[in-house]
This record gives structure tokens, C-alpha cells and sequence, in this order.
């Protein structure tokens, strides 16, 4: 009789530890993880639904599997096993690799999302705004030394933010690194969707008759342009991703890291023109992702500043007690 009672009188307790042990064995993500994830299986789930039918679709379901799954097991690992920093570091650059192979998938998302390419629209609206197309206008202006300069510029998309991270994470703060990749998650997120939302290919290929002859420049150039052609997906003009992860860059360089900006302001800016003069944009996709870009900023420092860059307050596994069986 006096087991029965033990045993009654011990129930809430174990109730109270196994659920301690449940919110442990739940992977504590951030507001950063849940974007790659819920994007990249929002992604997989349209392709396994309602694309089946566009080529190349399972390799591209696969690969946003994959990006789905990365910060769950990483950030999980690095829970598990807080004494190995590696996990923690590849959780929080899972990003990168997440847009660089992201991009390979849009192929058949866009085939399936809006076939139909607004290349005429954007277009039109350059007209509208400039009176004539910028591409062609800059084209002009670009003497053969400073379009290699310009491509050579444009070809650095990725070094800038990638930099900025590594300074912000080893010579700044983590409370700053994880604000800058935060608001670039939140700019890639909605730079994709609209890219599905408004296919274009750009002056390159839609107005390639205006165009007297292909780009001219010293060495590189033929050779940078020709890369450029080879792309799996080439309907990624607006709004301007190179535009808006730049100015990103420049904004939070600013603000955390002022040598890093005078460094790469001029590159940046560099890149920026090339976008036109290398023909890969119109002028409205640029204009277009100014205010996308301020939008996640803003947002991006809201969330910091309300913790959702923190990883919720959660007890680790090995911290809880064990069961201990009872004494007869």
C-alpha cells in the first residue's frame, strides 16, 4: 500500500520532468533557420503538388529537401554537442549554401509558378521612366576598360556579404552577425518569390537587337559574359538581387564595420553599374529593390531587437535529471 502511494505521489513530478525532457529534445531554431526551412519545404511541397509535370523538378524537390533539413540537424548537433563549435558555425552560414543551391531550383518553380516572361514590361517602364533603356545608354558611355572593370566588379556578388559575415563573426559581435544574416534571409526570401511572381531574362536576351555587338572590354569580359549564358536559370531579374544584398552590405558595413565599407564601397558600387552595363537588368529592377531592400533592414532590426535572433530558452539534454527507479 505504501508502494501505491510513492508511486501516486511521484506522478506529477515525472509528468513535470518528461516534459522538461520533451522541450530538450525539441532543436531550439531561429528566426533565421525557420525561413530557410519553411521557404525551402514550401518550395519542395509546390514541386511534389502541383509541378510534376515540369522537367527536372525531382532534382530540384531533392536539393530543397536538403536545404530544409540543414538547420534542423546542424542547429540539432550543435545543441547536442555544444563543445563542438563547427556545428554552430555551419548552422549559422547554412545561408550561403542555401541560396547558391536554392537558385539551381528555381528553374522549375518558375516554369511552373508563371510561365509566361514580362520581359516587355519592365522594359516599357525604363521607357516611361528614362526615355530610353539604360542598358544601352551606359553601354555607350563604358569605354572597353571600364566594362572589364564593371564585370569583373559584378562577378564579386558574393564576396561582400561573405566577408562582411566572417568580420562580423570573428571581429564583431555575434549579436550583429546574426541581425546582418537575418535581414539578408529575409531579402533573399522575398527576392525569390518575386522572381517567380516576375520572370524576366533582362536587355541581355530580350533587347539583344538593340545592341550593336556583344559586350567589348580588355580580357575578361568576352569571357564573363559568355559565364553568364551558361546559367541553369537565367529569369532572375526582378527586383535586382545584386542591388539589394549590396546596398544590405553597405548598410550594415556602415553601421558595424566602417573600413570594411570605404574598402568596399567602390566595388559595390561598381557592381551596382554593372548590373546595366553588363545588360543583365533593367533600370526598374533596380529602382524595385531599393525599398525591398530598406523593408528588410527595417524588419530585420525589429526582429533582432525583440530576440528572434536568439535561440529560444530551452533546457539542454544533458542538464535534466535521470530517472531513478524506486526503493521498495
Amino acid at each position: 500500500m505504501r508502494r501505491v502511494e510513492d508511486i501516486a505521489a511521484m506522478r506529477p513530478l515525472l509528468r513535470g520532468r518528461s516534459l522538461a525532457r520533451a522541450r530538450a529534445e525539441t532543436v531550439p531554431l531561429k528566426a533565421l533557420d525557420a525561413i530557410i526551412t519553411s521557404m525551402a519545404t514550401f518550395a519542395a511541397a509546390y514541386l511534389a503538388i502541383a509541378a510534376r509535370w515540369v522537367p527536372g523538378w525531382r532534382p530540384a524537390f531533392l536539393i530543397l529537401c536538403a536545404i530544409a533539413m540543414g538547420p534542423v540537424v546542424f542547429r540539432g548537433l550543435a545543441w547536442r554537442y555544444p563543445e563542438t563549435r563547427i556545428w554552430d558555425f555551419l548552422a549559422s552560414f547554412w545561408l550561403l549554401p542555401s541560396v547558391i543551391l536554392g537558385h539551381f531550383t528555381l528553374e522549375p518553380v518558375v516554369t511552373a509558378a508563371h510561365p509566361v516572361l514580362l520581359d516587355p514590361y519592365l522594359a516599357h517602364a525604363d521607357l516611361l521612366l528614362f526615355g530610353a533603356h539604360p542598358s544601352y545608354v551606359l553601354g555607350h558611355l563604358a569605354g572597353p576598360w571600364v566594362t572589364e572593370v564593371l564585370m569583373i566588379c559584378y562577378y564579386s556578388y558574393f564576396v561582400g556579404p561573405f566577408a562582411l559575415a566572417m568580420l562580423l563573426w570573428f571581429r564583431g559581435t555575434r549579436s550583429q552577425y546574426e541581425e546582418f544574416a537575418l535581414t539578408l534571409a529575409l531579402f533573399f526570401a522575398a527576392n525569390f518569390i518575386l522572381y517567380a511572381l516576375v520572370p524576366a531574362v533582362g536587355p541581355r536576351y530580350y533587347l539583344a537587337g538593340i545592341f550593336e555587338a556583344p559586350l567589348r572590354g580588355v580580357l575578361l569580359t568576352p569571357y564573363l559574359d559568355g559565364l553568364m549564358r551558361t546559367t541553369y536559370f537565367a529569369r532572375d531579374c526582378f527586383p535586382s538581387g545584386h542591388t539589394g544584398v549590396t546596398l544590405t552590405v553597405l548598410v550594415v558595413a556602415w553601421r558595424y564595420q566602417r573600413k570594411f565599407f570605404w574598402i568596399f564601397l567602390p566595388v559595390g558600387t561598381g557592381l551596382i553599374l554593372g548590373t546595366l552595363v553588363g545588360r543583365f537588368h533593367y533600370g526598374i529592377d533596380l529602382i524595385c529593390a531599393v525599398p525591398l531592400m530598406i523593408t528588410c533592414l527595417a524588419l530585420g532590426r525589429y526582429l533582432h531587437q525583440r530576440g528572434f535572433t536568439a535561440a529560444p530558452d530551452m533546457p539542454h539534454p544533458q542538464s535534466l535529471p535521470t530517472r531513478r527507479p524506486l526503493k521498495a
